[in-house]
């Protein structure tokens, strides 16, 4: 049996950006999450109810498209606030408490998630996969899967998350913010923070989207006051002396819960409110030295030692102290009201306030040797790494700059993270680390630069091959060196195929295949897409056949989806480039059965092998089926984090418009390209193509000097891609032809033609060869246009080519009657079934709309005439459209629509709207019906 989608979702896959695609080996594994970061605090019985607040808080989840912002500084209660809250509602709550730790977007959004699922709901399943395929995600795409879960989510959900401040992570900051700005009806955002973050707050303000409590909110007024002391605290204090201790504190409840702590068991409490003066930070120092002053020194040495915990666990303490009895020591704390505070209901984890805490562990540092704290964080990290929290296991070493412990877990568990999408966390890791540390352990330089490839981070690779290079030189004497020589030259060659350097990318990837050993199947697998690739782009099209499937077979055999359906969809891309269409559609008909045999097709990158079979079907003609196709294709891939595949998808769309006749549509679509285009890597020979659909579109709206001007920065038949050199060469000669200058165009596919015709490229063969039948008819040469027209058609039936004899509309038309009565057809009636069908699409098609444009407009009585552009927005003035409205139609700008409404007035003679119009029609410009 080959492989079964479930079976292949629980394993491990690897991935890599390709030339088309990229290359996924995928855990289907989750983060460790730890489940206290979920859970509500519970609120104490004896805890100050802050009504007033909560009322406010509910008024503010009561109105639709709002989120809530809890600012203040430390210890203003509002952790305890929001618990009260989450207690007091009717609605369904998600509760995350943040930490530095989640200053990942894949572990923040992990957790996020995690929050929004402990109600029981089967929310974020797609986001989740989306996180786990270790790639970059654009800022957009997880919170806008959460968003379309949410939005069909039965009931209202409020989600609360404590402690925003610790998260810094610019890219979280800018997801969250899309996720706030989009938040369905049904979802409400409570934000407890120190410092307000980095959101576009004015702006929610005035769109009454902000409901703010700050520190003057937070304060405790009297009568809070005075229940927190004298019942919570149980203190017998007067009026005057709550007043004075609420005045002195300006209302801070840590520092009255300090205070009362300090007060406790003093026979004079009115005297220590009386000295009570200071500012915050040196008050608190001094408490808890006077609190720590009344402990025994058993319990003063476990507050320091387990300080260095974010979270205190029985079992945790025991691995730090050296005991067995942590559990027992933090129930004490927390019955002495120690700023111990429960992490859940059954009171198995704990935390420190985080004042309590810091005081700790400056106190900690400045009493014990150095080499006592490193032993404690490292029996730390001893016991989390056993538990399977690899994350807090590296916290801890790198805390106390233990390199080579750091190091370690970074090659135990490296792969794992980047499989699981931590890339954040792995590459900040591995930053920490100095060179000739990494130098010592290959397979560190190895994952980092893995883990830079996959999040796109290109620039950065280079000096981690350089850092390689430097360490191996070009020696392979061990086993280790031979490894990381072979990677170095892998992704060498990968990034020289990205470049279009093909000849250095084969070089280096054969010299790759014979060093790296075969359990080094991440990097094996990319070698045969480099290969097929490189070959490809040089015109040698078996020779990438074979690579794209040795690439297939190893997914197959290592029973790897994505790796397989890459190495197929590498076959169908070459084969459509020798034009075998029919066998195209065989190759992914076949393939997309045996997708949908394992319920995958649907599966985000998959969908990419759908995108040569659109082509064929474009060409073919089958425009319905296309767009059918292309519609789910596009659905899938709109999320989707790979912006080559997204990238395929979009200019397929372009070219599906551009069949259709819709040129407002794929300028449009051409935008959405070229955007991601420019914010994304990718691969040079695509990126390019993205410019040369641009020439041909401004071709087909008649706008001449810009394709000439792009055209001629592009350098036609400069490419290393010999399909691209192919496709540059006909456009310019397209140009020329549009532009009435014949002998150009035939100088440019003379030559063009007699290289075509001894290669495997059939479909530039066809097209240049129909041009050349054009150019002919144009010179009133018909019998040689015939002869170079049949040509083509002789290549062109056996595979059902058709668009690419449409796109000249009017000329195309007096080919195919010339053709009526020749010969061509009375031998041959599979002939003339074929140039019957072309004629049949041409004649279903408005013929002068694709014809190659001439000098547009030009009607007797124009001085001059009219660019296809100002033609366009003529028939949008007469069809009433505000200059706003045209803009947005042809996807230009309103001044632009001013500079070409008054290049019409200026040609037409006329001063307005109406008179242009008129003048229009009456030069047979517009028709009545417009």
């Amino acid at each position: 049996m080959f492989f079964s989608f479930k079976r292949l979702i629980l394993k491990q896959f690897g991935q890599f950006p390709g030339l088309f695609n990229h290359c996924i080996m995928y855990f289907k594994m989750s983060i460790p999450v730890l489940t206290t970061k979920l859970f509500i605090p519970p609120v104490r019985s004896n805890a100050v109810p802050r009504s007033r607040l909560v009322k406010k808080l509910a008024a503010g989840l009561s109105q639709p498209g709002c989120f809530i912002l809890l600012s203040g500084p430390a210890g203003f209660g509002k952790t305890t606030l929001l618990s009260e809250l989450a207690v007091r509602l009717d609605q369904k709550v998600a509760w995350l408490s943040l930490d530095e730790g989640d200053n990942d977007p894949v572990r923040f959004w992990t957790y996020l998630i995690a929050a929004c699922r402990t109600n029981g709901e089967r929310i974020g399943d797609a986001a989740l996969s989306l996180l786990q395929t270790a790639q970059q995600l654009p800022v957009e795409v997880v919170p806008g899967i959460l968003i379309n879960d949410l939005a069909v989510f039965s009931r209202s959900l409020v989600l609360i998350l404590d402690d925003f401040h610790t998260v810094q992570n610019e890219m979280i900051h800018k997801s969250f913010t899309y996720l706030l700005e989009h938040a369905p009806g049904n979802l409400h955002v409570v934000i407890s923070t120190r410092v307000d973050p980095p959101w576009p707050l004015a702006r929610f303000r005035a769109r009454n989207q902000l409901v703010e409590v700050r520190v003057q909110d937070l304060r405790f007024r009297q009568d809070e006051a005075e229940a927190f002391l004298n019942r919570t605290m149980n203190l017998p204090l007067s009026d005057q002396e709550v007043a004075s201790l609420t005045a002195r504190t300006e209302g801070w409840v840590a520092g009255m819960q300090l205070a009362a702590l300090s007060m406790q068991g003093r026979n004079n409490p009115s005297s220590f409110v009386k000295a009570f003066t200071g500012s915050n930070v040196y008050v608190a120092e001094y408490l808890v030295e006077e609190i720590l002053l009344h402990q025994a020194e058993e319990i003063q040495s476990f507050l320091l030692k387990t300080s260095i915990l974010d979270r205190l666990s029985g079992g945790l303490c025991d691995a730090v102290m050296g005991r067995q009895d942590g559990k027992i020591m933090l129930e004490n704390l927390y019955r002495e009201n120690l700023f111990v505070l429960p992490l859940d209901d059954e009171r198995l984890w704990f935390r420190y306030h985080q004042l309590f805490a810091d005081l700790l562990r400056a106190r900690l540092q400045s009493d014990f040797p150095q080499e006592a704290v490193v032993a404690l964080h490292q029996r730390a990290a001893s016991w989390y790494e056993q538990n399977g929290f690899v994350a807090e296991a590296v916290n801890h070493v790198l805390a106390v700059r233990d390199f080579e412990s750091a190091a370690r877990l970074f090659e135990q568990y490296g792969s794992q993270m980047m499989t699981r999408g931590e890339l954040a966390t792995f590459l900040s890791w591995t930053d920490a680390l100095p060179d000739e540390v990494i130098v010592r352990h290959p397979q560190i330089i190895i994952a980092k630069v893995w883990a830079l490839t996959l999040a796109g981070e290109y620039r950065l690779v280079e000096p981690i091959l350089k850092l390689a290079e430097s360490y191996t030189g070009s020696k392979c004497d061990t086993p280790e060196t031979c490894e990381l020589v072979g990677f170095t030259a892998a992704i060498r060659a990968f990034f020289a195929m990205m470049a279009g350097e093909d000849d250095i990318a084969l070089q280096l990837a054969e010299r790759a295949e014979g060093l790296l050993p075969e359990r080094s199947v991440h990097v094996r697998w990319l070698l045969p897409y480099t290969i097929g690739a490189a070959y490809r782009g040089r015109g040698q099209f078996e020779k990438a056949v074979e690579a794209f499937q040795r690439q297939a077979q190893m997914g197959e055999a290592h029973d790897n989806l994505i790796v397989w359906v890459t190495g197929v969809t590498g076959v169908a891309l070459v084969r459509r480039a020798q034009g075998s269409l029919r066998e195209v559609v065989q190759i992914c008909h076949q393939a997309l059965r045996r997708l949908d045999a394992y319920e995958a097709a649907g599966f985000g990158s998959l969908a990419k092998l759908e995108t040569p079979l659109i082509e064929v079907l474009i060409e073919q003609n089958e425009l319905d089926e296309a767009q059918r196709r292309l519609e789910g294709v596009t659905a899938r891939m709109q999320n989707w984090p790979m912006p080559t595949d997204r990238l395929h998808s979009l200019l397929a769309l372009i070219q599906l418009q551009t069949a259709q006749g819709d040129l407002i549509g794929a300028l449009e679509t051409l935008r959405v390209a070229k955007e991601l285009k420019s914010n994304h890597a990718v691969l040079m020979n695509l990126a390019r193509l993205v410019d040369l659909w641009e020439i041909r579109l401004f071709i087909e709206a008649g706008e001449f000097t810009s394709a000439d001007r792009l055209l001629e920065a592009l350098q036609p038949g400069t490419s290393r891609w010999v399909e691209l050199r192919d496709y540059e060469l006909l456009l310019l000669a397209n140009l020329r032809l549009a532009q009435s200058r014949p002998n150009e165009s035939q100088k440019i596919l003379s030559p063009l033609v007699e290289e075509l015709e001894v290669s495997e490229r059939k479909p530039a063969l066809i097209e240049a060869l129909a041009l050349q039948a054009y150019v002919w008819n144009e010179q009133k040469d018909r019998d040689t246009a015939l002869s170079f027209f049949i040509k083509a058609l002789d290549l062109a039936e056996p595979e059902g080519f058709v668009q690419v004899f449409l796109k000249f509309g009017k000329p195309m038309h007096q080919l195919l009657a010339m053709l009526s009565h020749h010969q061509f057809l009375e031998t041959n009636q599979r002939r003339a079934y074929y140039v019957d069908k072309l004629s049949n699409a041409v004649g279903g098609r408005n013929v002068e709309q694709f014809e190659p444009p001439g000098p547009s407009g030009s009607v007797s009585g124009l001085v001059e005439p009219l660019t296809g552009r100002e033609i366009e927005v003529l028939h949008l003035i007469a069809a009433g459209d505000s200059n706003r409205t045209i803009a947005k139609k042809l996807v230009i700008t309103e001044s632009a629509v001013k500079k070409h409404t008054g290049n019409i007035y200026g040609k037409l003679s006329v001063n307005s709207r109406t008179q242009a119009v008129a003048s229009a029609r009456q030069l047979g410009i517009l028709s009545e019906q417009n």
